[in-house]
């Protein structure tokens, strides 16, 4: 049985956690604070500390739409977020889940991050975003990013 306790209210890290990187990688002042924190804290084996390494991760966010935290704050832990965006285009919220790493098996992901970037849509088109800010829900362009990302691991 795995256990996950999180503080409600608590705060993590910006480098530590899905939600946390899709923020800062959508927001050059948040992303320049992770960038630039005296340490960049390792919770787990698996916890980007490297800025160098950060820095690809947040763009490689920004260029398919959604952030994964891969055991990097909890081991066996995987967390997903998509961005909502707001009326003048500026990513305010993410839609996120977690999950213990067997449930949410690599073959399953690019499903489950198409549903949560329509999600991300539809709240976003609700708020007003123009559509230019929006990103692609379609599968084909999940599973083409999954792919990138698995080939450059």
């Amino acid at each position: 049985m795995l256990s996950v306790v999180i503080q409600l209210g608590g705060g993590r890290p910006l480098h530590g956690s899905a939600v946390g990187k899709l923020i800062a990688a959508y927001n050059p002042d948040l992303e320049a604070r992770a960038l630039g924190a005296s340490r960049l804290e390792q919770f787990t084996a698996f916890t980007l500390t490297n800025r160098d390494q950060l820095r690809v991760e947040y763009a490689a966010i920004r260029d398919q739409a959604y952030s994964i935290s891969d055991g990097e704050s909890v081991e066996g832990i995987i967390g997903l977020a998509t961005p909502v965006i707001d009326a003048s285009g500026t990513v305010i919220a993410a839609v996120h889940i977690c999950a213990p790493r067997g449930r949410l098996a690599p073959d399953r992901r690019p499903m489950v991050l198409t549903q949560m970037l329509q999600t991300g849509v539809q709240i976003s088109r609700q708020l007003g975003a123009p559509d230019d800010t929006l990103p692609d829900t379609t599968l084909d362009t999940v599973i083409a990013s999954e792919e990138r990302r698995a080939s450059a691991s």
